[in-house]
C-alpha cells in the first residue's frame, strides 16, 4: 500500500506543478497579446508622426527645386525612424524581462 500512496502523492505533486506551469503560460500569453496590441498602437502612431514629418519636407523641397521630377527620399527621417524602432525594441525587451 505504501508504494501506491507514494505514487499518488507524486502524481498529485506533479499535477499541481503542471497546473502552476499552465497558469504561468497563460499569463505569459496574455502579456504577449497585450504587448502586441501596444506595439501595433505605437507603430500606428510612429507612422502617423513620420507621415506628418515627410509632408512638410516634400513641400519644402518642391518649392526650392521645381524641376525635380521624383519625390526625394527623406533619409534623415528614415534614420530617425530606425533609431525610434531600436528604442522601441529595447523598451519591449526590457518590459518583457520584468
Amino acid at each position: 500500500m505504501s508504494g501506491t500512496n507514494e505514487a499518488e502523492i507524486t502524481s498529485s505533486s506533479q499535477q499541481r506543478r503542471i497546473d502552476e506551469l499552465e497558469a504561468q503560460l497563460q499569463e505569459a500569453e496574455d502579456i504577449i497579446t497585450d504587448l502586441r496590441s501596444e506595439l501595433k498602437q505605437v507603430w500606428s502612431e510612429l507612422e502617423r508622426v513620420n507621415s506628418n514629418q515627410v509632408k512638410p519636407l516634400d513641400r519644402q523641397i518642391t518649392r526650392e527645386d521645381a524641376s525635380f521630377s521624383e519625390s526625394p527620399t527623406p533619409e534623415p527621417i528614415l534614420l530617425s525612424r530606425l533609431g525610434q524602432d531600436m528604442k522601441l525594441f529595447q523598451l519591449l525587451a526590457w518590459t518583457t524581462s520584468q
